[in-house]
C-alpha cells in the first residue's frame, strides 16, 4: 500500500512534481514511469487478496499469526508514519519528504521479507516443495527495473533521478541480492534434490508439533 500510494503519488500529483523539482534541480524530471504505478498497484492488490485468503481458509487449528516482533516493527512504522504526517500537517516537513518515508518503509520490509525463507532452507538443508521459478523471475524483474532507471536517467541526462527515486533503486537491488542467495542455495548448496518427492510438511501445525514432542518424552522415558 505505502509504494502505491508513493508511485501514485510521483506519477499523478503536480504538487509532488513541483517538490522534487525545487529538491533536485529545476527541470528535474520524476523517474515515476506508468510501469511502475502498475506495479506496486498490481502487487498491494495481490497481496490483498492473499492476505483475505488467510483469514478466510484460516481455522481455529491451523490459524495463522504473526510473530511478535513483527507486531512491534508494525506498530513503530505506524507511529513513524503518524508522526512525520502530523510534522507535514503543521507544515513542518513537505509531502515528498512523507512519500519518502513510506517508500523507505517498503524497502525495509522487504530486506525483511525474503530472511525466513533463507533461514527456512539452511535449516532443512534443502530446497525441495520451493518454487525456484518465482525467484528467477523475481530476480529478472530487480534487474529490468534497476536498468529501466539507469536508462530513464541516461535519457533525461540527470542522474541525480537515482537518488531521486532511491525506492525504486532499493528495491531492485534488494531482490537481485537475495534472489542470488536463494539460487545458490537451489543450485550450488543444495542441489540434486530438486526431483524428490516432498512426503512431509514443510510447517507443522500446532497439534501435530505438540505430538511430536509428546512422542519424543514417551521413546526417552
Amino acid at each position: 500500500a505505502f509504494y502505491a500510494v508513493y508511485n501514485l503519488c510521483f506519477y499523478y500529483s503536480s504538487e509532488i512534481q513541483h517538490q522534487y523539482e525545487d529538491r533536485h534541480r529545476d527541470g528535474a524530471k520524476v523517474t515515476v514511469q506508468s510501469n511502475d504505478v502498475a506495479f506496486a498497484v498490481h502487487a498491494f492488490l495481490l497481496s490483498l487478496i492473499t492476505f483475505c485468503q488467510i483469514g478466510y481458509y484460516s481455522t481455529s487449528r491451523a490459524a495463522q499469526h504473526p510473530h511478535k516482533v513483527i507486531g512491534i516493527l508494525m506498530a513503530i512504522i505506524v507511529t513513524v508514519c503518524l508522526i512525520c504526517l502530523i510534522l507535514v500537517l503543521v507544515g513542518e516537513y513537505q509531502w515528498l519528504d512523507f512519500l519518502y518515508l513510506l517508500s523507505y518503509v517498503k524497502v525495509t520490509i522487504s530486506l525483511i521479507k525474503y530472511v525466513p525463507q533463507v533461514i527456512l532452507n539452511y535449516q532443512r538443508k534443502s530446497t525441495v516443495g520451493w518454487s525456484i521459478w518465482n525467484i528467477i523471475l523475481d530476480f529478472t524483474g530487480g534487474v529490468l527495473s534497476d536498468l529501466q532507471l539507469i536508462g530513464d536517467c541516461a535519457d533525461f541526462g540527470d542522474w541525480s533521478g537515482i537518488t531521486g527515486n532511491l525506492a525504486k533503486f532499493g528495491l531492485g537491488f534488494v531482490s537481485i541480492s537475495f534472489d542470488i542467495v536463494f539460487m545458490v542455495q537451489h543450485y550450488v548448496i543444495y542441489p540434486g534434490q530438486h526431483g524428490e518427492m516432498l512426503t512431509t510438511p514443510l510447517l507443522q501445525l500446532p497439534d501435530e508439533v505438540e505430538e511430536e514432542h509428546v512422542g519424543r518424552r514417551t521413546r526417552r522415558e
